[in-house]
């Protein structure tokens, strides 16, 4: 619970930081609330504005005022935690630590997910929709000398500095194959803990479900059944994990029947 709390008030004051730092740029921040990610509450500040601002500098800083609030009470909360003993401020300073410190480096500044790394990454290079640039550069260099005639029928032109978009692209997407498996894991561990296996495999089918409607997957089947069947092969995709989500809300129907019959003979 304290951990909990933790994470609600740092990222208050992040998503706070964005909009204050947005206006003071001279851009507005119209709205600012929570959302759902993954199934968990997130907040979130709209600096969609701040894209209007012509200085890319300053469009940097305010994709960086979260993680900066973020590293000053890491900072602090590292330095207390040195000197604390071991006790309610002990621990609360090394929750703050590990919320401020590891997830914003390994989430908010990764420029391999869209969070703040990733549009401070555009800012710099002066180049919006990294990733749909990215992934048109992926087609044109890589998917483009496999595809065939009736994939280079679309085909489009290749952009400049196709080679380190194809890095990027396929960077970023290992990292979301990798994201998606782990958060599956996750989900498959929790409802083991909770008895409730069946709901959990299913879940799992459901989180993995968004990779395989992504555009490269989509490619993908382009490639192995043709372009004019690809479109057709998602859909079946779609249909085959609707059965595996039936299939799992089956077991679970038939464990919990099972549990109350077991009860019941007792």
């Amino acid at each position: 619970m304290p951990l909990v709390a933790t994470v609600i008030a740092t990222k208050v004051l992040h998503e706070l930081a964005h909009g204050i730092v947005c206006r003071r740029m001279g851009a507005r921040c119209p709205e600012i609330g929570v959302l759902l990610l993954c199934g968990t509450p997130c907040m979130y500040c709209d600096v969609t504005e701040c894209w209007a601002i012509p200085n890319r500098w300053h469009r940097a800083a305010v994709m960086l005022a979260g993680v900066y609030i973020e590293a000053i009470l890491a900072s602090v909360a590292t330095f207390v935690w040195w000197c604390a003993e071991p006790g309610p401020v002990y621990f609360a300073c090394l929750n703050i630590m590990l919320v401020c410190g590891v997830s914003t480096m390994l989430f908010n500044l990764n420029p391999l997910m869209r969070f703040d790394g990733y549009y401070l990454l555009c800012d710099l290079i002066d180049l919006p929709n990294l990733r749909q640039q990215a992934s048109d550069a992926w087609r044109a260099t890589i998917v483009a000398r496999f595809g065939g005639d009736a994939y280079r029928q679309h085909l489009w032109v290749r952009p400049r500095g196709a080679g380190w978009l194809c890095l990027y692209y396929s960077l970023s997407t290992l990292w979301r194959l990798l994201a998606t498996v782990a958060i599956a894991a996750w989900i498959v561990a929790i409802a083991r803990s909770a008895k409730i296996l069946p709901i959990g495999y299913t879940m799992a089918q459901w989180c993995c479900w968004p990779p395989l409607s992504s555009p490269h997957f989509a490619v993908g089947c382009q490639l192995l059944a043709g372009a004019e069947h690809g479109k057709e092969f998602v859909r079946c995709d779609g249909v085959v994990v609707l059965l595996l989500g039936m299939r799992g809300f089956g077991k679970f129907h038939r464990t919990a029947a099972s549990a109350d019959h077991g009860d019941g003979s007792r």
